[in-house]
């Protein structure tokens, strides 16, 4: 049986990664297989300087048991749309120059504090031609300037732990992320983050793809 991740998930504390990165993630998985993944990634170690926020949202499926890591799942995704937005002028500035830098023409105005901006897509769209319709696939991946992979969608494992005063806590692991950031695109999970712990198991809503 594939684990039961439909619900709300989010960091109990202030994560670090290496480079070194500090985030909060904040993650919905829906019942029609949509998610929507929230990152939000601070100057400082304890996440209380804002720096910036990704959205990710795309779909995902339950492929198979994992023969590498134990109790875990295997997990196919397929990443729709990617949003950033910066909280200062300093950090803005900084997005826009190196995104700009590696994916040109995409900063064509500055970019501003508080806004987004759409750095990856890759959506199927319906177009009508007379009485015919086809697919027109969107493309776009700028992402490679801020080293942006979310392959820990990849590895799922769900645990619930009961507590000494008769209460629960329901935990989701993801998959690890590569300590080399250079090579987090192509790189598959082989351990577990630390885990996101469930906020609201009672999602019955879809998710809108953010235009």
């Amino acid at each position: 049986m594939p684990p039961v991740v439909v619900g709300r998930w989010v960091s109990s504390k202030c994560e670090i990664r290496p480079g070194p990165e500090f985030l909060i993630r904040d993650y919905t998985f829906y019942k029609n297989s949509t998610f929507s993944a929230v990152q939000y990634y601070y100057a400082d170690i304890f996440c209380t300087s804002a720096s910036y926020a990704l959205v990710s949202t795309g779909e995902f499926t339950f492929d198979q048991i994992s023969w590498i890591v134990p109790g875990g799942v295997e997990v196919d995704y397929t990443l729709q749309q990617v949003i950033i937005m910066g909280y200062t002028d300093k950090g803005t500035d900084t997005l826009y120059r190196n995104i700009n830098r590696t994916c040109a023409g995409l900063g064509r105005a500055k970019w501003v504090p508080y806004r987004i901006y759409e750095i990856f897509t890759f959506m199927e769209v319906a177009r009508s031609k007379g009485n015919n319709a086809d697919l027109l696939f969107l493309d776009k991946d700028c992402t490679a300037a801020i080293n942006f992979a979310i392959h820990e969608l990849q590895l799922m494992r769900v645990e619930v732990w009961r507590m000494y005063d008769s209460t629960s806590v329901t935990k989701l692991y993801l998959g690890d992320v590569h300590t080399d950031m250079g090579v987090r695109k192509s790189y598959r999970p082989t351990a577990y983050q630390v885990a996101l712990h469930s906020v609201d198991v009672s999602i019955t809503q879809t998710r809108d793809v953010i235009a």
